[in-house]
Parts: structure tokens; sequence; C-alpha cells
């Protein structure tokens, strides 16, 4: 039983990917099937950390946006700055 989704090709751009993805997708299940299962196991691990290693780098970019919005510090001096950490850490 095949999905099927309702696509409004209105949207050329959005219709484009989509079945950009959908042929992508299929030519990956096309290579999986080809493989062995050992090998199999191993794209399974190997994907695993790709998502790891993409979930760490948006958890990144949401703290660097968050930290954009912070106040700024402003320093004279690198003397300042060693000040203001040792304040910080009492």
């Amino acid at each position: 039983m095949k999905n099927t989704l309702n696509i409004d090709t209105r949207y050329p751009f959005v219709y484009h990917s989509y079945m950009k993805a959908i042929a992508e997708i299929g030519d990956i299940e096309e290579m999986l099937h080809k493989l062995p299962n050992k090998r199999v196991k191993e794209v399974r691990v190997f994907i695993g950390y790709l998502l790891e290693k993409e979930k760490k780098r948006k958890a990144f970019g949401e703290r660097v946006l968050s930290a954009r919005k912070e106040p700024s510090i402003e320093f004279e001096s690198a003397e300042e700055i060693m000040k203001a950490i040792r304040k910080f850490k009492k």
C-alpha cells in the first residue's frame, strides 16, 4: 500500500522539492535492498550518528540565537574583563 499525499501543484517549488525527495528516497531504498543485512545495520548506526550530530547542531544554534538576544557587556580593557570574571566566580 503506497502513501498518497495531495500536493498543491500551484506552488511549483514545493511540488518539485517533494517529488525530488520522493525520488531520492526511492533511490536510497533500492541501494539498501542491494546491501547485506550487516551493511544495512551499519547504515542505520551511521544515520543515527548523523541525526545526533544534527540535533546537537540545532541545539547549539538555538543557544547562540538566545545569547544574541541578551544585552551585551562592553569593557574598556582586558583587565576589566578579568576583574568581572573573578567577581562572577565568587
